[in-house]
Order: structure tokens, then C-alpha cells, then sequence
């Protein structure tokens, strides 16, 4: 009833995606409603059905991670606002008192070489 108030045409309880949908919690009426905001852009005025909004579902349900952003400035001309930055992003502490930058920029080269082989 929900799908079909919106426009959604085929929209009734024998579609296998609609049963699969009613017993998943995660299927809330804002992701129902994120999905079909999403289709009606891409569709562009054509007939939105649920087959094609079974499509949409599993990817706001288990969106991608966003890659942190790399640098583009390199380490060694960083200021030390940007490298404050940069370690925040990373969830490393910034420079350590007494710390040589040398040591500081290893930590830094280190913790995102960490985050690299944890996203390969």
C-alpha cells in the first residue's frame, strides 16, 4: 500500500522483493522513500516498478565506504595546521612534545600505510 501511494506500479504482496522487504527492518519508509526519490532521477518520468527499486535497496541499505582522501600537498610541505588536520582524519594524535618532524611524518607515513592495507 505504501509503494503503491507513491506510484509505484506492481506494488502488491506477491512480489518476492516487497515480501523480502516487509521482514527486513532495515527497509524503513525513508529508505523506501530514499529509493524511489533515487529511481523517478534516473527513470526520468517512466514507470517506476519494484524490480527496479530492488536495484536501489541493497546499495542504501549497505552504502560503500568512503575512502579517506589522500593528502594532496606532501607530507614534508604540510604546515603544522595541516598536519594537525591530517591527523585528526587519521585518529592519531599530532606532534608529540619533543618529537623531531622527521619521527612526527613517520608516524603519519605509518598509520596511513595501516589504513591502506586494511582497505586492499
Amino acid at each position: 500500500m505504501y509503494l503503491r501511494q507513491r506510484g509505484v506500479t506492481g506494488a502488491n504482496s506477491v512480489n518476492p522483493n516487497i515480501a523480502a522487504w516487509s521482514d527486513d527492518v532495515r527497509v524503513t519508509n525513508e529508505i523506501l522513500d530514499a529509493a524511489i526519490s533515487k529511481a523517478r532521477v534516473s527513470l526520468d518520468g517512466k514507470p517506476l516498478g519494484p524490480n527496479y527499486l530492488a536495484t536501489i535497496i541493497p546499495d542504501l541499505l549497505n552504502p560503500k565506504p568512503v575512502k579517506k582522501r589522500e593528502p594532496t600537498v606532501p607530507l614534508h610541505a604540510m604546515t603544522d595546521r595541516q598536519l594537525d588536520a591530517l591527523c585528526g582524519e587519521l585518529g592519531i594524535r599530532s606532534s608529540i612534545a619533543g618529537e623531531s618532524r622527521d619521527v612526527f611524518l613517520a608516524r603519519i607515513r605509518e598509520k596511513q600505510a595501516e589504513i591502506r592495507g586494511r582497505a586492499a
